[in-house]
């Protein structure tokens, strides 16, 4: 592998990490308002797993993106 791909797939597994932990983090703590505040009623498991697949997808694409910008010009 040349230096730039194992630049690049450093920064976005360490990119995917933190950005991870943090949006898990936000969407526990919006789940367990919505469940304290009554509003909590109409989550399923279903609806749980999607929105976990999404911010996973996301997460993944949003921090490819930030890892090809900061890693292009090198």
């Amino acid at each position: 592998m040349k230096k730039n791909n194992q630049e690049f797939y450093k920064t976005w597994r360490l990119g995917f990490k933190y950005v991870l932990i943090v949006m898990l983090a936000v969407t526990a703590f919006r789940t367990l308002v919505s469940f304290m505040t009554g509003n909590g009623d109409s989550i399923t498991l279903s609806s749980i797993l999607l929105g976990i697949l999404f911010l996973v997808v996301g997460t993944g694409l949003l921090t490819l993106f930030i890892a090809w910008y900061s890693t292009r010009g090198k």
